[in-house]
């Protein structure tokens, strides 16, 4: 035998079925591949047991109806029994007839229910009979992850791969899309090494698609050194940039098993939810791409918390886009998951996963001296359920450490020509020539400056032209230290905003509106509403909303020192998820500086994250434009696979099974009981 140079093992201790030479599953594995199978014909081991258990049956039958007349050397001992011997009557015959035949219908549906429905033998059936060295493509990319009816395509792929290996009687090797796989077998099913089983139960379909090509040259060239063979391609027929597959597979002479027919991709390309500030209402978004070569109307379901929300139809052109906007009344935190209801090459990136941000409601907290500025007060006024108002409210600049104790990360404190009493703590600042250890003062006092313009920014979204601003006196700031500037001068920044590490976010301007013209532009109002907007944003989350699969999880900001010293990830169920698997158990990680680091997440899904008192929602979608442009591709010679079982479904067959043949034994114990005590 040609050797593969893999270190041959120690052992190779045979797996199912059993080495036992009585095994009869043993027997069955032995005969040539292409009689396993057949249809129902007299070469069918289920047919060769059928004719087996109705021979007794109608020996039985025909022995029963004629006299029984025995030879003794002392009738006086046999003489009661010989008297006992049935009478012939008329309907004596039809009735053993009726009952050979009811026997033989029973045992008939037996046989077929261990049978199971036959397939036509497969073309290259009988090329599995012969030695020659075999290679097997496992095709473990993402569309294998897509279902045949309640079977998905890689537990198809991994069933015929199974077979083929069993089946060969040579040398063997399995590779995995492009990638040479750890295990390599050189025998038939009576030695096959116990790795086998494990290894293929482990693989998952996560290989980028465009690795079948590499596969094809890679097995080429194993066979060739062993002066050639046969080549398999296990797949579902869904690539992407490899034009020149068909062309491989009819150079390389590969026989192509399809266990799925895909349709052209749908995806979903972008997406996601916002609220704007005070809005009691989100705004839904998404964009969906159709990547066929034909137009397509898309149905588009969205469930809130796995309740039905919202439905909707896109018209898709041929290789091309459609987006949407909705409304959707939902609490902050909610799940809502968009699915596109339609079959395609990849069902990964038909769910798109949202958490729903919270609703922006701050308490806004007034700091001033005196009798305080009535444009500022007007200006909040104007705002209307946009702030708690009833929060709200207006106070000197000592009130500070008592608000403190109580304000919340998405509260606002300005302070008008004044500064904190006290520690700053996490929450957005607006200071109007305000003094405080944030702001970036030059200590430079700058007269009638001129020039002014926006600089481009969150906060400078939707505002006017400030040409006509007049300041007749201010304080030049620095913008340094990661610090962005907001409004620039002939004399330097007069308004900066940034963040520090500690999560405290803040505006500073430096002049104050008594000083300036601002409060009389149509500016003021836009801009004190971007800068509340900003203030309280959604960024002010731990950790982002929304993650790729294979993006690691990181805090964007330490946690808050009552978290604790652990991070702990679980995973939420989501009707779009399939059955529990090995990563949905929870996650600790370490936190280190108050700040963590949760693995990449490798299954679409939600996560909930918690330490001490914090809890956040992320969403774990599939987002790869490159991978979701996957087409058909016609590969010559292509056929369906054999019909193949599950692990579950074979568990469940063979018991089945068993409990067939017990009943089949018991009908012919039981017909041979009844004749000989006469009833029958």
């Amino acid at each position: 035998m040609p050797s593969t140079g893999a270190p041959e093992p120690a052992s190779r201790p045979s797996t199912t079925p059993s080495s036992h030479p009585r095994d009869p599953r043993v027997f069955f594995e032995s005969r040539p591949p292409w009689r396993h199978n057949l249809p129902m014909t007299f070469a069918h081991p289920a047919a060769l047991g059928f004719f087996g258990l109705a021979l007794p049956i109608v020996v039985f039958h025909l022995y029963r109806g004629k006299r029984r007349r025995l030879a003794v050397p002392c009738l006086r001992l046999w003489e009661t029994a010989l008297k006992e011997s049935p009478e012939r009557t008329a309907l004596a015959w039809p009735r053993h007839v009726l009952g050979l035949l009811l026997s033989l219908t029973v045992l008939s549906l037996l046989t077929l229910g261990l049978a199971g429905p036959g397939d036509p033998p497969a073309a290259g059936a009988a090329r599995e009979r012969d030695g020659r060295p075999l290679a097997v493509i496992l095709d473990a990319t993402l569309s294998l992850r897509a279902r045949e009816g309640p079977v998905r395509r890689f537990d198809l792929a991994k069933a015929e791969t199974d077979r083929l290996v069993r089946r060969a009687r040579g040398p063997v090797r399995v590779f995995c899309a492009g990638r040479d796989i750890e295990a390599i077998f050189d025998a038939g099913p009576a030695s096959l090494a116990a790795a086998w089983p494990r290894w293929l139960a482990a693989r998952a379909p996560d290989a980028p698609a465009g690795t079948l090509v590499p596969a094809l040259r890679e097995a080429s060239a194993w066979l060739g050194r062993l002066g050639g063979g046969r080549l398999v391609l296990v797949t579902d027929g869904a690539t992407r940039d490899e034009p020149d597959l068909p062309a491989k597979v009819a150079e390389t002479g590969a026989e192509v098993r399809l266990c799925g027919a895909p349709a052209p991709n749908l995806a979903f390309v972008e997406g996601g939810a916002g609220r704007a500030w005070g809005e009691a209402e989100a705004q839904v978004y998404l964009r969906v791409r159709n990547v066929s070569g034909a137009a397509r109307e898309v149905p588009v379901a969205a469930t809130l918390d796995d309740r039905p929300a919202h439905n909707m139809t896109l018209r898709l052109a041929a290789g091309g886009d459609d987006a949407a906007v909705f409304p959707l009344a939902a609490p902050g935190g909610a799940r809502l998951t968009l699915r596109i209801l339609a079959d395609d090459a990849l069902p990964d990136d038909n769910v798109l996963r949202i958490v729903v941000p919270p609703r922006r409601r701050p308490r806004v907290f007034v700091f001033q001296t005196g009798g305080g500025n009535a444009f500022l007060r007007r200006a909040l006024e104007t705002l209307g359920d946009r702030i708690d108002a009833a929060g709200s409210g207006f106070a000197p600049p000592h009130a500070w450490e008592e608000v403190a104790q109580t304000i919340r990360p998405d509260d606002v404190a300005i302070f008008d020509a004044c500064g904190p009493t006290g520690d700053l703590r996490p929450a957005g600042y607006l200071f109007l020539r305000g003094r405080g250890p944030f702001v970036p003062a030059s200590g430079v006092e700058v007269a009638n400056p001129g020039a002014f313009a926006w600089r481009r920014g969150p906060l400078a979204m939707g505002l006017p032209e400030i040409g006509a601003l007049k300041v007749r006196s201010a304080l030049a700031l620095k913008a340094e230290g990661g610090l962005e500037t907001l409004l620039d001068s002939d004399r330097g920044a007069l308004a900066v905003h940034g963040e520090t590490p500690g999560g405290i976010r803040f505006v500073a301007l430096g002049f104050r509106l008594e000083d300036s013209n601002l409060p009389l532009l149509a500016a003021f109002p836009v801009l004190l509403r971007n800068a509340l907007d900003w203030l309280t944003g959604e960024e002010r989350r731990h950790f982002p909303a929304a993650v790729a699969l294979g993006e690691p999880i990181a805090s964007r900001r330490p946690l808050p020192a009552s978290a604790g010293g652990m991070l702990t990830v679980r995973r939420v169920p989501d009707s779009a998820d399939g059955p529990p698997e090995a990563d949905d158990t929870p996650v600790q990680c370490p936190l280190r500086d108050g700040r963590a680091l949760a693995p990449a997440p490798v299954r679409p899904g939600y996560l909930r994250l918690e330490s001490g008192p914090l809890r956040e929602l992320v969403a774990a979608n599939f987002a790869n434009a490159s991978e979701s442009d996957l087409r058909p591709v016609p590969l010559p010679g292509a056929a369906p696979v054999e019909a193949v079982e599950t692990a579950a479904r074979k568990a469940r067959t063979e018991s089945a099974s068993t409990v067939l043949i017990a009943a089949a034994a018991a009908l012919l114990v039981a017909e041979w009981w009844l004749f000989q005590r006469g009833v029958l």
